[in-house]
Formats: structure tokens, sequence, C-alpha cells
């Protein structure tokens, strides 16, 4: 126990090191300037592939760009771009989090129109949009579950009907809070990629 106790106190310092360096927390909204769309679109699509997401639902003309969930591994890698500060991480570690990015493009304020219709932004004329980034962190949640204290193979599954029909089981996921930390930096990093795709 003891010997286990020092390893999960060498990784919180490791980890307090690492994450003291990143910059604070910031916004998760970009503003787009006219004709900058289809770099921005590809700069987010190519970010979520370097934060090691795999993306499901890629709409250009909606300007929605989204990922599968994505288990994150806590403290146990702390290297790990999905976990953002030493509380998430461990909070991580102990549950059975994934985490979802969701980006979407939008008018802007001022170029939207009266009627409030979503234009197909690849067919529209160029216009200023607001990109927003959300990253949703889901539990897994596995009810029934007795467990033995004395032996985990033990342990024993209770099944509840009005879960079995409402397809609950043997498990599902519910969305627990925001990662405005993640949000925060994929957003610095897709507006380090429009600049550079400007040649700046």
């Amino acid at each position: 126990m003891t010997a286990r106790l020092a390893i999960v106190l060498l990784a919180v310092v490791a980890t307090g090191l690492w994450t003291g360096g990143c910059a604070a927390r910031g916004p998760s909204e970009l503003a787009i300037a006219p004709g900058d769309y289809p770099a921005a679109f590809e700069a987010a699509a190519e970010v979520i592939r370097d934060a090691r997401f795999d993306i499901d639902r890629v709409d250009a003309r909606a300007g929605v760009i989204s990922s599968t969930p994505r288990v994150s591994t806590g403290i146990a890698l702390p290297w790990d771009m999905a976990g953002s500060t030493p509380e998430r991480q461990f909070e991580d570690l102990l549950n059975r989090h994934a985490r979802r990015i969701r980006i979407t493009f939008e008018p802007a304020e001022e170029a939207r129109q009266p009627e409030g219709a979503a234009p197909d932004l690849l067919a529209a004329e160029p216009m200023p949009l607001v990109m927003r980034v959300r990253v949703l962190v889901e539990r897994e949640q596995r009810p029934g579950w007795r467990l033995d204290s004395t032996a985990i193979s033990l342990s024993r599954r209770a099944s509840d009907p009005a879960l079995a029909r409402r397809g609950m089981e043997p498990g599902y996921t519910v969305v627990v809070r925001e990662d405005p930390d993640l949000s925060a930096r994929l957003t610095e990093r897709i507006a380090e990629r429009i600049e550079r795709s400007r040649g700046g």
C-alpha cells in the first residue's frame, strides 16, 4: 500500500509540474473572417485528428464537425491531451469518462438573416462567422452491480426491468460536465492553423 501511495503522489507532482506551464483557460469561441471558412473548417478537422479523436460527423454545409467519444486515461497518462487539471485527471482515472468534441460555425450576429434560417455555408456569400468549440465529458454508468467486499470475482449484477426496457442495460452514458480547458486549447490550435493557412 505504501509503494502504491508513493507512486500516486509522484504522479500528482509530475502532473502539477506538467500543467503548471500550460496557458490559462481561454475562450472557446473564435471569430472567422469572411472567406476564411473553408480553411477554418479544415483546420478544425485536423486539430480533432491531432488530438487523437475519431471524427464522427462532417457537415461543412451546416457548419458542424464532431468526434466520437474518446476514453480518457486520466493521471495514468498525464501527457494525454484529454486530461486538463490534476483534479480532473484523478476524476478520469476513477471513473469511466470519455470526451466528445463538437465544433459549430454560425453566422455572426451582424450576418444573421431576419428569418433566422441557417444558411448553406458552402453556397452562401462569404460572411463573418463564429466558431464554437465544446468538449462534453460523458460518464459510463453500469447499474445493477453488487460488489462483493471479499472478492471482485464474486460480484453480481441485478437487472432492472425498467432500465432494460429503455435500453439502458448493461450500461449507458450521461453527460456530466463540459471541459472548458480542453475546449480553449483546441480553439487556440485551430486559430494557429488558420493563421498559418494565411501565410502568417
